[in-house]
């Protein structure tokens, strides 16, 4: 049922007491009780409820459907949709809240109008000459990759190439990793879990002497001669062929890595006399 207020049509001249010109505020209790579309009376009118501690203006009403726009609310906080500032001194206290911008950040169009607009995950914001702020993701180059998070934006070289150490003695070697083992019967043991297409390169002095042995985490495997070796069955080498011709840079023996899984290694590049060491 549409409820209608307002005031009495009265006619005032000067020396009347100026009562009763201005509508009432509607004033009302109860945690429900919030105007609707149906409750219609004069633009300007106040409604006010004292158990929620909230008011009310009726903005328009036209059509039959009464617009109240919410003022307040019970922390005393103003709302709204908009805000007009006229010239001058200005001064705000206390906490504005406009609920339609809500997580989001300001920008201004070309005509000066302030809005709201809101990211997802690893957008920043960027300039655009002439026009507005624009969110975008940073788009990611050759060898690079790019990860979008809650955020955060990380920004990583997994193809960055091979980082080089010299070992004497039996080590774990870690993934994109090239050791040149420099001591007879050392013994390394490749990655557990790897990420596909990790990298771990092995080689050996001619000087060092002629044992070597290579093995995977006793759970993972090995491609070699285009069949997978047993669980935690390596590679070992007895034999050493010489490369290259500088005095202290020869190797005499070669293997790279490449993981196809989780938990298998693939033989890609080999050099030397190489057998299982099962």
């Amino acid at each position: 049922m549409a409820n209608y207020y307002g005031k009495q049509n009265r006619a005032y001249s000067v020396g009347q007491p100026l009562s009763g010109i201005f509508p009432a505020p509607i004033v009302v209790s109860g945690a429900t009780n919030t105007p609707k579309t149906t409750d219609h009376a004069e633009v300007g009118q106040m409604w006010v409820n004292t158990t929620l501690d909230s008011f009310y203006v009726l903005t328009s009403d036209a059509g039959g459907t009464a617009t109240w726009l919410p003022m307040s609310t019970a922390s005393g906080a103003i709302t709204g949709t908009q805000l007009t500032i006229t010239p001058g001194p200005t001064s705000i206290t206390g906490t504005i809240v406009f609920p339609s911008i809500l997580n989001k950040v300001l920008v201004t169009n070309g005509t000066g109008t302030v809005s709201g607009t809101a990211a997802t995950d690893g957008q920043v914001l960027v300039g655009s000459t002439g026009g507005a702020p624009a969110w975008t993701t940073i788009t990611a180059g050759t060898g690079i990759v790019v990860t979008n998070g809650a955020g955060t934006v990380t920004i990583s070289s997994p193809d960055s190439g091979i980082t080089w150490e010299s070992k004497a003695v039996n080590f774990a070697a870690l993934s994109n990793y090239g050791y040149r083992i420099t001591a007879a019967g050392v013994t390394a043991t490749l990655p557990a879990s790897p990420t596909i297409g990790d990298v771990v390169v092995i080689t050996q002095d001619v000087a060092s002497g002629t044992v070597l042995n290579v093995s995977p985490d006793a759970a993972d495997t090995i491609n070699w001669g285009g069949a997978a070796l047993a669980a935690g069955v390596g590679l070992k080498t007895t034999a050493l062929t010489t490369v290259g011709t500088g005095p202290t840079d020869q190797i005499g023996c070669y293997l790279e890595f490449v993981a196809t899984s989780a938990s298998n290694w693939n033989v890609a590049a080999v050099q030397g006399n190489w057998v299982p060491n099962a």
